[in-house]
């Protein structure tokens, strides 16, 4: 099976009809501590390793180096006051692929009667074609959660029926973005399953779902001469996850503009368009 189509989260704007490999291989932001929230989340993940590391030796001395101390975020269970910023900073949730999906969704809807036929932004999909796409990477996504593969993606194809309109092709992706939510929610923190940019948890599979449906749909927007306009916290906490290495060229910027930017789509003052970019699927303390 060709892999073209799942090859999402490596950049290059897209050229032909959507292909499995364009399913995900991405760059990833870092910012520098600072202005911005993004910035001071940056920060925050810096300072992550420092504190797990002392976690760990102050383990070794009161003798439960063979004991696993994890948060209750990562256990599933309700949060207990004190938060841990760190972690809180650091983490994508399935709430957040349901923004994301929303505003996609929400945006594009009222122009479903236009012509979908469109080049979708600076791609040479259709705005169609870009939609479908965005159903059958996040339904993938939602699979690899599931079978858990370690060295491909799971053997299946998802593809909106040719005949499809505008509005049913928007529902396919809506369908994908909802399946890959619910899959995040109900998957164990420990999960790992393949991805061409690391072995990704479900935080990560959220993440790219995150990307995914934003950037496509802000792809697919203006074609039909719309503009996205997503939640900016869910924007800085899916940069500073995803492309954490790109973070610190983007300090004091809008996360949405930043999260263009890092993907290739715009430029910024003083900041040329991207031309190759790359997210981060594993964990950012793991090597993938």
């Amino acid at each position: 099976m060709s892999q073209r189509r799942r090859a999402a989260g490596v950049g290059a704007l897209a050229a032909g009809p959507p292909e499995p490999s364009d399913r995900g291989v991405g760059v990833l932001p870092v910012r520098r501590p600072g202005q911005s929230a993004a910035g001071r989340l940056v920060r925050v993940a810096g300072t992550r390793w420092r504190v797990e590391e002392a976690f760990q030796a102050g383990k070794g001395l009161c003798g439960l180096e063979g004991h696993s101390l994890q948060l209750a975020y990562q256990l599933g269970s309700s949060r207990q006051e004190p938060h841990n910023p760190v972690e809180d900073a650091m983490t994508v949730t399935a709430d957040d692929l349901d923004a994301a999906v929303s505003t996609t969704v929400t945006t594009l809807r009222p122009a479903t009667g236009r012509d979908w036929s469109a080049p979708a932004g600076a791609l040479e999909w259709d705005c169609w074609h870009t939609a479908e796409h965005i159903g059958d990477c996040l339904l993938s996504y939602a699979g690899q959660l599931v079978a858990q593969p370690t060295t491909r993606y799971v053997r299946f194809m998802a593809n909106a029926d040719k005949d499809a309109s505008p509005a049913e092709v928007l529902e396919f992706a809506e369908a994908g973005g909802r399946i890959l939510a619910a899959t995040v929610r109900t998957a164990p923190p420990h999960v790992r399953a393949y991805h061409p940019t690391g072995m990704a948890n479900p935080e990560g599979f959220a993440g790219m779902g995150c990307v995914e449906a934003l950037v496509h749909g802000h792809d697919i927007a203006q074609g039909l001469g719309l503009a996205l306009d997503p939640p900016r916290e869910v924007c800085t906490r899916v940069l500073a996850r995803m492309f954490p290495h790109a973070v610190a060229d983007l300090a004091g910027l809008d996360s949405w503009s930043g999260l263009l930017r890092a993907t290739g789509r715009i430029a910024l003052p003083g900041r040329p368009r991207v031309a190759h970019w790359r997210w981060h699927g594993a964990p950012l303390n793991e090597n993938g």
